[in-house]
């Protein structure tokens, strides 16, 4: 079996969580740059790519679909891959460094 590999953008700030996705070989990165970017690993290919104006600290699937995100200001955002969409779910007062999502539920 051939091995395949995936180039990531090297003007990319450093990565903060790099995560697969439940059931496919999807990709998920948050970086110090500010980008949350989710990568095809079978093609080698980025697919969606978001800005945020803070440094995404970590990260986490909801699905194959969508994701949550949690960065140094403090806010937790849902992603939707699909549509584009992104709403912020929840805030505090001062950096987020972790996030997890329970599928069992529902609960981030």
């Amino acid at each position: 079996m051939a091995r395949r590999s995936l180039a990531v953008d090297a003007t990319a700030g450093a990565a903060s969580r790099v995560r697969f996705a439940p059931t496919s070989n999807n990709l998920l990165v948050s970086s110090w740059d500010s980008g949350l970017r989710l990568y095809d690993a079978d093609e080698g290919t980025l697919r969606v790519n978001v800005e945020s104006e803070a440094a995404f600290l970590d990260c986490c699937f909801e699905d194959e679909s969508a994701a949550f995100a949690c960065g140094s200001d403090g806010s937790v955002r849902r992603y939707d891959f699909h549509s584009g969409s992104q709403d912020t779910v929840g805030l505090h007062e001062d950096a987020l460094a972790c996030i997890e999502f329970s599928s069992l539920t529902g609960q981030v």
